[in-house]
């Protein structure tokens, strides 16, 4: 968390001090060559000048500038930061025209925002907002599957819309994502606002990506997905649901994981597609069902029913064998692991709480993930082939909303940019 803190606060910062020096003199101020390190940069008495000035300029919550500055150090970070920040301002006039006003000298009328839990800056209201929506239409495990934003470029008038919405929508229970998206895409579009998610460069240009701006656009990113087959594990635990390009997969299980002893009900999708960063995963079985439904398929809302009954008497019965595990080993729902890691196992493990691990995977598999891993294989197999020569299977679909869901492109995500 703190190395990230570092390289979003990072990025920041040199995204102000580019904003600052202006496109017309940011090649040859910003150049590597001149300055390879950011020792070198710093060295420059103007240079720290506009580094002061530009820390001023970020609103950083969670991070402190000893911590950016020792990140920077390492010549990997400082290229990154200097590389993004000059390709995001070169081209900042393609995401919208009204962000050419960043790209003239001296500072205009926009900070750096690196947010953080507890924080005040808009990038936390925004996350506030996020927390309404989400409480009253469930379509995401965490705010990343709205928007992976790590920094964002706010003007006065942003901050101010949207505080005002903040204060609008507290004890609202009808606010909405179509609320959330309208302000944002608004501020965007005025160029008062600007979501970014960084990626950290390394041996190539950086490249600037616009996501949800266009849906048109997002569904023909995804039309050469296509799903291939689902294979069992040799245990019996998960369902790999294959798909190209490449080796591509969704991989959904149940994990029995619980910081204390009581019985969990997440359900994992992890999503891994080569040449890519990991996709993440869908953590609940609520999320999974509403990503199911937004494939917009009647086939799939009969499946979301199905999975949803067999999972709900599925987790009662494992809810049942937990508790009855729980009595067998003298333990409470609430106790925590130590209190059997302190004794010797009875199965040449390494403790008591492996025993108790391994004992608890098989009551997963037995109750949860033999109930609904046949209706999941079933349903790709049976709706693998298109019901017209030009179209897609409902399976190819099913995946496809999967990976919208995984990479912050579903219809309720909103806009933002990646820089990578």
């Amino acid at each position: 968390m703190a190395l990230t803190a570092s390289f979003e606060g990072a990025q920041a910062l040199f995204c102000a001090i580019a904003d600052f020096v202006g496109t017309g003199k940011m090649h040859q101020e910003l150049s590597l060559k001149k300055y390879p390190t950011y020792k070198d940069f710093k060295s420059v008495k103007k240079n720290q000048v506009i580094i002061d000035k530009a820390f001023k300029k970020t609103k950083l919550v969670g991070v402190s500038r000893k911590q950016i500055e020792t990140l920077l150090e390492d010549k990997t970070w400082y290229d990154s930061s200097v590389l993004i920040a000059i390709k995001l301002l070169d081209d900042i006039k393609k995401i919208n025209s009204k962000f050419g006003k960043i790209q003239a000298p001296g500072w205009q009328d926009l900070f750096y925002v690196r947010g953080a839990r507890g924080g005040d800056t808009t990038m936390d209201n925004i996350s506030i907002l996020f927390g309404y929506a989400n409480k009253n239409d469930k379509k995401f495990g965490d705010i990343n599957k709205w928007s992976p934003a790590d920094i964002y470029f706010v003007s006065k008038d942003a901050k101010r819309e949207v505080l005002e919405q903040v204060n609008m929508a507290k004890g609202n229970k009808s606010y909405t994502f179509l609320q959330l998206n309208n302000l944002c895409s608004g501020l965007i579009d005025s160029g008062d606002l600007l979501p970014l998610s960084l990626k950290k460069v390394e041996n190539r240009g950086p490249h600037i990506d616009h996501c949800n701006f266009n849906r048109t656009q997002e569904e023909k990113k995804l039309s050469n997905i296509e799903y291939l087959k689902t294979k069992k594990s040799k245990g019996g635990r998960n369902i790999q649901i294959h798909f190209s390009p490449g080796k591509s997969q969704l991989k959904i299980r149940h994990d029995p994981w619980n910081d204390k002893f009581a019985a969990r009900n997440t359900i994992k999708v992890e999503i891994q597609v080569p040449g890519m960063p990991r996709l993440g995963s869908i953590g609940s079985m609520d999320i999974l069902l509403s990503v199911i439904k937004d494939a917009g398929l009647k086939s799939g809302n009969v499946f979301a029913e199905k999975l949803k009954v067999a999972f709900d008497k599925g987790f009662k019965s494992y809810k049942r064998g937990i508790e009855e595990l729980n009595v067998h080993y003298d333990i409470n729902a609430n106790d925590g692991h130590s209190i059997l890691k302190e004794y010797q196992s009875n199965k040449g493990l390494e403790n008591m709480y492996e025993d108790y691990k391994q004992e608890r995977t098989v009551i997963s598999k037995e109750k949860i993930s033999d109930k609904i891993l046949p209706i999941i294989e079933d349903y790709f197999n049976t709706n693998k082939k298109p019901k017209t020569k030009n179209s897609f299977s409902d399976s190819t679909m099913m995946v496809q909303s999967f990976i919208k869901y995984a990479s912050s492109r579903s219809p309720q995500s909103g806009k933002f940019v990646i820089a990578k």
